[in-house]
This record gives structure tokens, sequence and C-alpha cells, in this order.
């Protein structure tokens, strides 16, 4: 063998182990083994469920009645802020406090009629219980539900002026 086919044998027999090693250190990081393995995170510029927010809300109006609905919203913008609060304390979240706030949060989204953002949510969950921290995965979550607060607080604010809701259909 040439001394040049010899130096890419023994290259190529060692890129795999390589490979391997990248892929645990990656993973003991809490990095995604493969950046394709990682979900696509949703766009943090805008709420990606404004429709779903608006019809849930306009539903609830109905079934409770427009009085009781400000109280439904402001309890929804306090857990909101509560379970934030969880990841935004400096450093990383206990476990148990991000499962629980993370829990809350599914709840809350599912409440308001946000169907995919609570799948994502659930998505989410089911990743860190299986000890993938997904931490891109969960800045998009963080961000969707900071852009639903946002969303709620200024259905909140149309609730007690009385003005009408841009999906109210009137």
């Amino acid at each position: 063998m040439s001394g040049q086919l010899w130096i890419y044998a023994a290259i190529a027999s060692v890129l795999p182990i390589l490979a391997i090693i990248v892929a645990i250190r990656r993973h003991r990081a809490g990095l995604p083994v493969s950046p394709a393995a990682q979900p696509a995170p949703l766009p943090p510029e805008r709420f990606n469920q404004p429709e779903e927010l608006h019809e849930r809300v306009n539903e609830l109006r109905e079934e409770l009645g427009p009085q009781i609905l400000p109280s439904l919203l402001k309890a929804a913008l306090s857990d909101l802020e509560r379970h934030l609060a969880v990841f935004d304390k400096p450093g990383q979240p206990e476990d148990e406090d991000r499962r629980r706030a993370l829990h809350s949060f599914v709840g809350i989204v599912d409440t308001v009629g946000c169907s995919s953002l609570a799948q994502s949510g659930r998505d989410l969950q089911e990743r860190q219980r299986l000890g993938d921290p997904s931490p891109d995965q969960q800045r998009a979550f963080l961000s969707q539900i900071r852009l639903l607060h946002a969303e709620i607080s200024t259905l909140l604010e149309q609730e007690l002026s009385g003005a009408e809701s841009p999906h109210s259909g009137g």
C-alpha cells in the first residue's frame, strides 16, 4: 500500500469514531446531536395563532358573558407571568419547576384555543422528559408564550374599553 493510501485509510477509519465522540459530547452539553434532528423553531417575530385565539375568546365571551371574560383573561395573564418567571430567573430552572411551568403553559394555551402551540408545548415536555433539553425549541416556545401574553393583554384592553376584537366577525 502506498504511503498516501495508507494515510487515507487511517483517516477514513478514524472519522466514524470522531463523529460518535462529537455526538456524545453534544448530547451531554444539551445540544442536538444532529442539526437535522432539531425541529424547526416557531418564527419569533409574531404570534402564530391570533385567529384561533380571537375565535376562542369570542366563544368564551358568548359562553361566559362579557362580564366574566375579563376576569378569565386577567387570570390567564397572571398565570403566564408566573410561569414565565421560572424561565426568566438567572441560570437554568430546576427540572421540576420547568416541568410544572411547561405543563401549565400547555393547559393555558389549550384553554385559549391555540392547539398547535399547545402541541408544541407537549412535544417539548416529552423531549425534556426523555432528557433532551431542546434549548432552541424551548426558546421558540417561550417566545410564542410571550407573544401570546401580549396578544391577550391587547384583547383584555379591548374588552375593558368595549372595543371590538379584530377577529370577532362584527
